[in-house]
């Protein structure tokens, strides 16, 4: 197995960006960490196997999970970071299972509720488990670690909807919807369609935003040598998000992406803002009682 198929540089250039201000021994766990996530993220996306091949593949993880042991060198070597930093085998079997979701054949979100699960099990149980490394224990902190980990899963989701819908899945949720199309073919091609669906965008990026603002409460409580890189790689998210933001329609045409000079920016500013950082201002919480009333739920599941 080619283990730098999976590496964090190649895969993962914001993430990857942030990761390089831990130090040393968190960085190279890290990157572990993030290999054996984008793994189970390409059992789930692969066109090498079928789709029950896929599921039996990630089944198998979830048994090695539950065995500690494993003949897989990705898997085993998580087991040893696992061990080390004392993750809960729940998180990521909890990641397992949302990109076992990803296997069917269509995927059509329908509501806040089944987004944010889905979002917390690819996307905040890596939060859980940065706060792991990180020796993060306190509760309230990892319900931040969530929200950051659910708000770039938005962000993810807004970038990637055409991706997205030319493989069969669509995580905006129908209830955002102003308008039905048949087919995501229809959509793809639809430019007046596509016109209506970007102003709907607008509704998940808020979402996101409230979120990333909500997360900026736990980072700012963290000592500096985590709070920089994580409020960096916060940033980094919230810039795409921001972008797509102004033009939403360009999502189309074009993957966005932070640029090599706005990230030195976004750098610097970060840098500053972590070391003089002050109460975080507050935000507008619409329709926000019912994300914290599910991550709190999640809280009472994770020991």
């Amino acid at each position: 197995m080619n283990k730098t198929s999976y590496s964090i540089k190649k895969r993962a250039k914001s993430f990857f960006w942030a990761s390089i201000f831990f130090n040393r021994i968190e960085r190279k766990d890290i990157e572990i960490l993030y290999s054996f996530c984008r793994y189970i993220d390409d059992i789930g996306d692969s066109k090498k196997f079928s789709t029950s091949n896929s599921k039996k593949k990630l089944l198998l993880i979830i048994k090695d999970l539950s065995d500690f042991k494993s003949k897989d060198s990705i898997v085993s070597d998580f087991l040893i970071i696992s061990n080390k930093y004392k993750i809960n085998k729940e998180v990521p079997i909890d990641l397992i299972n949302g990109v076992i979701k990803d296997l069917k054949k269509k995927i059509d979100i329908n509501t806040l509720s089944e987004l944010m699960t889905y979002s917390y099990q690819v996307a905040g149980t890596v939060g859980i488990m940065m706060c792991n490394i990180m020796n993060v224990k306190n509760r309230d902190l990892l319900r931040h670690a969530i929200q950051l980990g659910i708000a770039m899963q938005l962000t993810n989701i807004a970038r990637d909807i055409k991706e997205d819908l030319l493989m069969n899945r669509i995580y905006f949720p129908k209830e955002f919807r102003n308008f039905l199309f048949s087919t995501n073919h229809e959509l793809i091609t639809n430019k007046d369609k596509q016109k209506i669906f970007s102003k709907d965008l607008h509704k998940i990026i808020i979402y996101s935003e409230i979120l990333y603002a909500k997360a900026l409460y736990g980072i700012k409580k963290l000592p500096f040598k985590h709070r920089f890189p994580i409020m960096l790689a916060s940033n980094l998210y919230q810039k795409i998000g921001f972008k797509i933001k102004c033009n939403t329609e360009e999502i189309w045409n074009r993957r966005i992406y932070v640029t090599f000079v706005e990230k030195i920016l976004i750098t610097f500013n970060c840098f500053i803002s972590s070391i003089f950082l002050t109460s975080t201002n507050k935000v507008k919480i619409c329709n926000y009682k019912e994300i914290e009333h599910y991550i709190n739920g999640l809280l009472l599941r994770i020991k």
